[in-house]
C-alpha cells in the first residue's frame, strides 16, 4: 500500500510504512527517549540532556523558576514582564503595563492639523476618515494615516506624566 505510514515503537515519530523496520533497529540502539520531555535523544548524550535541558533557570524579567528548554518560549509569549509596544506612541512598556499605559496615552488629546480640532488620540484614526477640511479628505484618500499612531509620535509630549509617580514605564 503507497504512502502508508506507522509509527516507531520507540520514538513515537510517524514515517512511511517502507522505512519502519530500518529506522526502528537504528532507533532502538542509539535513541532513548527522556522520561522529562519525552523527545528522542541520543543514549550517550542523555545525561548532558538532562542536566542542560531540564535544569532550572530564573526569566530575568519575571522570575519565574522553570526548565531551560522552555525559556525562551516563556520569555516571548507567556511572560507577563516582557516587552511589548503602546499602539498610540510607539513606547515600549511592560505588558502588564501595556493597559494602563495605553487607556491613559489613548485618553489624551492632540491638535489635528487639518481642521484645529483636539481629538482623543484614541479617536486619531476615525476623526481623520471624517475630518471636515477638504485638505484632509484628500490625504486620506491618498495616504490614510496608520490606526493608533500619535502625530507627535511620543507620550514624551505630553505636558504633564502619566502616572501619579512622573515614572513613564514604572
Amino acid at each position: 500500500m503507497e504512502g502508508a505510514s506507522q509509527v516507531c515503537r520507540n520514538c513515537k515519530r510517524s514515517m512511511a510504512s517502507t522505512h519502519v523496520a530500518l529506522h526502528e533497529a537504528h532507533c532502538l540502539l542509539f535513541l532513548a527517549l527522556c522520561p522529562e520531555c519525552k523527545e528522542p535523544v541520543p543514549q550517550g548524550k542523555m545525561d548532558e540532556h538532562r542536566e542542560n535541558g531540564h535544569q532550572e533557570v530564573g526569566c530575568a524579567m519575571c522570575q519565574q523558576s522553570l526548565q531551560k528548554h522552555l525559556l525562551e518560549f516563556h520569555e516571548t509569549t507567556e511572560c507577563r514582564e516582557r516587552p511589548a509596544e503602546c499602539k498610540f506612541c510607539r513606547a515600549v512598556v511592560r505588558l502588564s503595563k501595556l493597559e494602563t499605559h495605553e487607556h491613559h496615552c489613548g485618553s489624551r488629546t492632540e491638535l489635528c492639523l487639518d481642521c484645529g480640532q483636539q481629538v482623543v488620540v484614541r479617536m486619531l484614526a476615525q476623526h481623520r476618515k471624517a475630518c471636515p477640511t477638504e485638505q484632509a479628505q484628500r490625504r486620506a484618500e491618498t495616504s490614510p494615516a496608520p490606526e493608533h499612531v500619535s502625530p507627535s509620535g511620543s507620550c514624551a509630549a505630553l505636558s504633564e506624566p502619566l502616572w501619579p509617580s512622573g515614572k513613564w514605564f514604572g
